[in-house]
């Protein structure tokens, strides 16, 4: 019997014992039947009532990380009702948890060995290569490499990567070692040949798309179907090797384009949407065997299109900028979307026998493969 019932049932049980059944029955009678309509309305009512938050940041050397933009997870939560935050002795790392004073569970975010197998660009473009993964540009992993294959495709430019850096830090387009100052081409970091037969904006700059997902728990991902375009600050020309023609990253500039369906700012959006589920199930298999059981996490994705559609995967970003996108409020939606459709109902089934509904969402499901060990 549930702790809901056992209050008015003990109650009624000690008047029994008392022998004051006839004053009492009628009133022990509403009462559990007051306790059964109380249980369908916490059926109906969703289960936010459950949630809790840890929303402290990561420190690092006494200073608070910013990750994934920590207002945007604040407002929308605040926004969901039912959230909390918890003591900074509770949270010692972020995660999203469900729990009530009985019983209890909660979904860490990856830990950072994980993040890294996805953020390191060295360890994610290797292991995608052996991997088989067809949406990846021409990667080559050392000087060595670089020069022998440069040697097939005079007058390419090509891109040196920083393994560890993000936000635009740390690349630098190149067609020879000499381009690449000395001090960074002797980190770590990939080579890699740009995208073949490139697709530009129709105002003539080169862009990316900026795709979010959500992996786990275990091996399942979503994906949410508005991708975000972002251009670059200048014009396109291609003997131009300036960071802010070759490069996309909103650091350098540039402007941001939400596209959700068929029409501007570019064509064919269902054959790319197919086209970037299929990429993501793909990069989800070749990394699987890192994907923990009991964690989540959430990604961007950076896609560039060629004119045949087909996305090429430049990184994956474990801590993904959503400021720059939230022009006419795109990531507020999409967090507001994400909590009740994905996320709630991932938590809730780890306290709760049941089914809740679930309401249209603009996140896919594109991978799941919960059964294999």
């Amino acid at each position: 019997m549930s702790n809901r019932l056992m209050i008015p049932v003990g109650y009624f049980g000690d008047f029994l014992t008392r022998g004051n059944v006839l004053p009492f029955a009628s009133t022990a009678v509403l009462a559990v039947c007051g306790v059964f309509s109380f249980k369908r309305k916490l059926r109906s009512a969703h289960h936010k009532a459950k949630l809790l938050t840890y929303m402290t940041p990561v420190t690092h050397d006494g200073q608070p990380v910013d990750w994934d933009d920590l207002q945007f997870w604040t407002r929308a939560l605040e926004r969901r009702g039912g959230w909390k935050k918890a003591s900074p002795d509770e949270a010692i790392d972020f995660h999203l948890g469900v729990g009530t004073e009985q019983r209890g569970g909660r979904i860490r975010r990856y830990a950072g060995p994980v993040r890294k197998q996805f953020h390191n660009k060295q360890l994610l473009f290797r292991r995608l290569t052996q991997g088989g993964v067809p949406c990846i540009p021409e990667t080559c992993f050392s000087s060595d490499e670089f020069l022998t294959a440069s040697q097939q495709t005079p007058g390419v430019v090509w891109f040196f990567k920083k393994a560890e850096e993000s936000r635009g830090r740390g690349v630098f387009p190149f067609r020879q070692l000499s381009d690449i100052p000395a001090s960074d081409l002797a980190e770590e970091g990939v080579f890699q040949r740009e995208v073949p037969n490139m697709m530009l904006f129709p105002n003539g700059c080169k862009f990316d798309l900026r795709v979010l997902s959500f992996f786990g728990p275990g091996r399942q991902s979503h994906v949410y179907d508005t991708f975000f375009i972002r251009t670059t600050n200048a014009q396109f020309q291609s003997g131009n090797l300036d960071r802010e023609v070759q490069c996309t990253n909103l650091s350098l500039g540039g402007t941001v384009y939400p596209w959700a369906g068929e029409g501007q700012p570019l064509p064919q959006y269902e054959l790319v949407r197919q086209n970037i589920f299929t990429a993501v199930s793909q990069v989800m298999v070749a990394m699987r065997q890192y994907l923990p059981s009991d964690r989540m996490h959430y990604f961007g994705f950076d896609f560039m299109l060629d004119r045949d559609m087909k996305p090429w995967l430049l990184e994956i970003n474990s801590t993904p900028h959503l400021i720059n996108s939230n022009a006419a409020g795109d990531v507020d939606r999409m967090l507001d979307d994400f909590l009740e459709n994905v996320l709630e109902p991932q938590l809730a089934s780890q306290t709760s026998k049941y089914d809740y509904t679930v309401n249209p969402s603009k996140w896919q499901k594109v991978f799941c493969d919960l059964d294999v060990s």
